[in-house]
This record gives structure tokens, C-alpha cells and sequence, in this order.
């Protein structure tokens, strides 16, 4: 599975998502992902910190340094 980037970024987005330029990384802290499908999306380093990713799906997404919990 490979997503198109404009497809991810929609999905992000619209769920209140921010993409960090400076670092090249989404943003998705306090955000509301419930049942959202990112399969195939390219996401290394961003961050899901108290993110709410109920039912979500993550099949084949690249989450190589994603954050999920407070430091």
C-alpha cells in the first residue's frame, strides 16, 4: 500500500493536523484521529502525543521515530 502525499495531507489536515516545516514532521497533538485511514502514508518522526486514534488504521505506514507519549 502506498498513498499519494496529497491524500495524507488531506487526511491530516482536516483532523486539525499541522506539518512542521522546520523539522519536516506532522503535528498531530491533541488532535481527534478516530477511525481515520492512513494506510501507506509516510509519516517518520511526527508526533501523536494524548492524540485520541481510536479504530484508526495504520497498515503499512511508515511511523520510524513517531512520538505517541510525553517525554
Amino acid at each position: 500500500i502506498c498513498r499519494a502525499p496529497a491524500y495524507c495531507q488531506a487526511v491530516l489536515e482536516a483532523a486539525g493536523c499541522a506539518f512542521n516545516t522546520g523539522v519536516g514532521v506532522w503535528v498531530c497533538d491533541n488532535k481527534d484521529l478516530t477511525g481515520v485511514n492512513l494506510s501507506g502514508c509516510e509519516l517518520p518522526g511526527a508526533s501523536f502525543v494524548t492524540t485520541n486514534l481510536t479504530n484508526a488504521i495504520f497498515t503499512s505506514v511508515n511511523l520510524t521515530d513517531a512520538n505517541f507519549f510525553e517525554s
